[in-house]
């Protein structure tokens, strides 16, 4: 053999071996299972309720049609809700549009997507519900190896009466807990 005939099948070798301990490392195929996350606590005027959602009892009124999905990419390290108007972070909102951006919180690797199921209002207890679902990959599925922040927005386009309204939010999640967070803003004309 010659010397660049060596080189070539040593270089072969080592991709070969390289490759094969990628694909047979433990901490990166755990990253593709379905997992529990340790929840940690909300940021500022968001609550992550504890306890289980059957424990609650929403009137969730009628279901709402003044509105549509959004990209909102909203990097936040821990399931958040925030409200914008006209790309500024509110409490306080005046008039419509202004978006609901919600974020799932970091995971450690890509795959995750959150998709709006249901949205409703309930007009006399001043509450928007949104209803998601947070696709998790599936075992074995090739993902991005990087932190990644699924996160969605709904932009209302409802005029709402006047007054103290809340936001809640139910994160529904394959082989997990759902999550439920609230998030209180005023509405003014």
């Amino acid at each position: 053999m010659t010397t660049p005939q060596i080189i070539l099948v040593i270089s072969l070798i080592v991709v070969a071996v390289g490759s094969a301990f990628f694909l047979l490392s433990p901490s990166l195929q755990n990253e593709t299972g379905v997992e529990q996350e340790v929840i940690q606590e909300p940021a500022q005027g968001v609550g992550i309720d504890k306890k289980p959602l059957d424990a609650y009892t929403f009137d969730k009124g009628e279901g709402m049609e003044n509105y549509k999905v959004l990209d909102c990419y909203y990097k936040s390290q821990i399931p958040d809700v925030i409200i914008k108007k006209e790309d500024i972070v509110v409490n306080n909102v005046t008039g419509v549009p202004f978006v609901v951006c919600i974020s799932a919180g970091e995971r450690k690797t890509g795959g995750y997507n959150l998709s709006l199921n249901d949205i409703s209002i309930n007009r006399d207890n001043f509450q928007i519900f949104i209803d998601l679902f947070l696709k998790v990959p599936a075992k074995g599925e090739m993902v991005t190896q990087a932190f990644t922040y699924p996160s969605i927005g709904v932009e209302i386009n409802e005029v709402l009466d006047v007054g103290e309204w809340e936001v809640i939010v139910t994160i529904e999640q394959k082989n997990g807990d759902p999550l439920l967070l609230r998030k209180g803003f005023t509405f003014s004309n």
